[in-house]
Parts: C-alpha cells; structure tokens; sequence
C-alpha cells in the first residue's frame, strides 16, 4: 500500500484515513489495534515532512530533544522526562533506555557522510539502528526503526526510514519530525538540496485506545497553515567546505545541546541553535558514559570511578 502526499501533513490526513477505514483488527500484547500491513508513504520534501498542518498537538520539547539526541549520538532519560513529563521512564531499564537511537548510530554517522562524498551515487549510506541483540535482551525500549538510507541523487539528498512497527497517533508525528531534520543536517552538511521523505512500515497501526484521537485529526484534515511554527533543523552556514567537518560541527552543537555545555563561537555557522537552546530541557552537573553514550547525573548515577557507568557496567 503507498501514500503520497506534496507534504507530510498531506500524507499523514491520507494515512489515518486509511488506517480508520481498512485497518484490519489485532491483539499484540492483549490490546487491541487496527493495522495496516506493508504501508510506504512518500512525501515530496524533507522540508516539510511534518504533521505540524493537522490538528494532531505536538510536544516541542520532545520534538527538538529527540533530534538532538539522535544527531548527537546521545541519549539522556532525564531530558526525555523533563521533556514530556515523565513519559519516557516506563521504557527504560535501570535508568537506560536501552533501544535509543542516538549512540546506535553515533559512529555511522560521520561514515554515512563521508561515504556520500565520496560516492554520490552509492546504495550502500545506511544507518542501522536494530543491531540484532533484541531478542536476547529483557529490554522495555525495543526500536521500532530497523534502518534509514540516504541516496543523493541529482544534487538531492533522498531519505527513506524502514520500521517494523509505527504508531500513526503516537509514533508518526515525532518519527517523520526526527528523521527528516536529521536528512537536512546531513543535505547541510554535504552541502546538497533537500530531497523526498520516504518512510516503509511493516506494521502501520493505532490503538483502539486513540481512535477519538484518530477520528478528531481525520475530521479536521490539513490545516493552511501550521499549528506552530515550524522550527528549523541544525544546518550549517559556514564557509567550512569539508563534509566531514561540516557533519562533526554539527553533531558537535547536537552533543552540547544535550549535555547543557556552553557553546562557543564553532556554533556561531550553525543555524537553529537558538530554537534548541529555548526547548531542550537544560541539564547540569552530568556526564557521558564512553561506553553506551548515555548521559546521567554524575552524583546519582556513577560509582566512585568515573569510567564507571552503573548502567551498562
């Protein structure tokens, strides 16, 4: 089944349609859902592959620090808690969420990047974020995203997210937000024009607990303009011509942003800083554990040893 929308509030309207109306019924886990198999969406421009036109209420908050942490290679449960009031800890272990995006593609990255400079027409730019160890693991937090690859194409840098699973209410406004900005960081960084949003799910659904939701956003369909303003992603405006450098200065900023350092003048080519500053919940007092690249606060959650995270041993 394909979806295409110019915009991705257009796709999103298209999308719970469908799901309302052909949805078929499941029980994963004794819950009820209606679901979709085998669904691709395709939105014309990373730009505007955002549900912000729909009627469906976003937390920026949780918006700008989901896609710090996954440009940064980071992960930080108390920001994700101050940002959303607590909701993020009832998927973490011992204080970890142990399927988070960031530190899993934290060293792909800068590879991914590089590799497009190298070979603008390689298939082979992808970032994978399930590792394999899913299944052996007792882990509340398993990743609804398997990979995402980037194609340039034509000066145009192409981004398609592949999932196992997506939430059209819950997961699809945050998802669609997080993938795309990180596409414009990466088109930044290379120095190419945006592309296309394509996004594959095996299992698109929606609880029968969020049909209200689902009919409210359906009803209303697109709005004529957004519900916010659309905040910017982390693009680069510097005369640094290098990829490489490009992308470190970038992730640079998305790591300081989620660890609550100060920013020097290396963000001053950096566009969108001030946005992020405004809505990433503010941590002091912390470290990054060099192992699992997680961020807590040193008095609550290392041991004497300061190599010693109490998260991952």
């Amino acid at each position: 089944m394909e979806v295409v929308g110019k915009t991705g509030s257009e796709a999103y309207i298209a999308l719970m349609r469908r799901v309302l109306n052909e949805g078929e019924p499941i029980s994963p886990r004794g819950q009820l859902t209606f679901e979709l198999m085998n669904v691709t969406v395709q939105v014309a421009s990373l730009t505007e592959a955002h549900v912000l036109n729909t009627v469906r209420r976003v937390n920026t908050k949780i918006l700008a620090t989901e896609y710090v942490h996954l440009l940064g290679g980071l992960s930080s449960l108390e920001q994700l808690d101050r940002a959303s009031g607590g909701r993020f800890s009832q998927f973490a272990n011992d204080g970890r969420l142990l399927g988070a995006y960031g530190p899993r593609i934290r060293h792909q990255l800068p590879r991914v990047v590089d590799l497009l400079r190298r070979d603008p027409d390689t298939r082979q730019a992808i970032l994978t974020i399930w590792n394999g160890q899913e299944h052996g693991a007792e882990s509340r937090d398993v990743p609804c995203t398997t990979t995402l690859q980037f194609l340039l194409r034509d000066d145009r840098l192409h981004v398609r997210a592949t999932m196992r699973s997506n939430d059209v209410v819950l997961g699809i406004p945050y998802d669609w937000w997080m993938f795309s900005r990180l596409g414009l960081s990466v088109a930044s960084a290379l120095n190419v024009e945006p592309g296309s949003y394509t996004h594959t799910v095996g299992s698109m659904h929606l609880y029968d607990r969020d049909l209200g939701i689902a009919n409210d956003v359906e009803a209303a369909g697109v709005l004529s303009k957004p519900r916010i303003a659309v905040p910017p992603a982390l693009t680069y405006d510097g005369e640094q011509t290098d990829s490489q450098a490009r992308i470190r200065g970038l992730i640079w900023t998305a790591q300081h942003l989620c660890l609550g350092g100060d920013l020097d003048e290396r963000v001053d080519d950096t566009l969108g800083v001030d946005w992020y500053h405004a809505h990433v919940p503010r941590l002091t007092d912390v470290s990054e554990c060099v192992s699992c690249h997680c961020v807590f606060k040193t008095a609550e959650m290392y041991a004497e040893d300061p190599d010693f995270c109490e998260a991952c041993g």
